[in-house]
């Protein structure tokens, strides 16, 4: 009878430390998205490795990627209206790293735009009062 709780108790600490140990060979990154000029916070910036799920920075500039593998990481940082950051860290199991980036504004060239609205009762009038 022992010999048959014994696995099933082994079975049963495995899946309660399960959880922790995974959480021990994954790393995170955290910090702040800022306007290099202003130092403003920047709100919505999308922050993530390069082939993973992002995130986006809070109205604080403020950012964190949890559950990354261990090893060489390539995080990226874009917003519309600055020139994209990108930065190579190399994380341990359980590192908790801060790294804050500083977005330089670009300009963005946009075609013109023009709008043509037509109202049809002046051109009904116009028409009216021609002899």
């Amino acid at each position: 009878m022992i010999g048959r709780a014994g696995p099933t108790l082994g079975a049963a600490l495995v899946l309660i430390l399960a959880p922790g140990a995974a959480a021990q060979r994954t790393a995170a990154i955290f910090g702040t998205v800022r306007d290099s000029v202003t130092g403003a916070a920047i709100e919505g910036a999308q922050v993530g490795p390069v082939a993973g799920p992002l995130v986006l920075s809070d109205a604080a500039g403020r950012y964190t990627l949890t559950r990354l593998p261990a090893g060489k990481i390539v995080v990226l940082v874009r917003r519309l209206g600055y020139d994209p950051a990108a930065d190579t860290l190399t994380l341990a199991a359980g590192d908790s790293i801060r790294r804050d980036f500083a977005l330089v504004p670009r300009s963005l060239p946009l075609e013109p735009v023009v709008v043509i609205a037509i109202v049809a009762g002046l051109i009904a009038l116009f028409f009216q009062n021609r002899p």
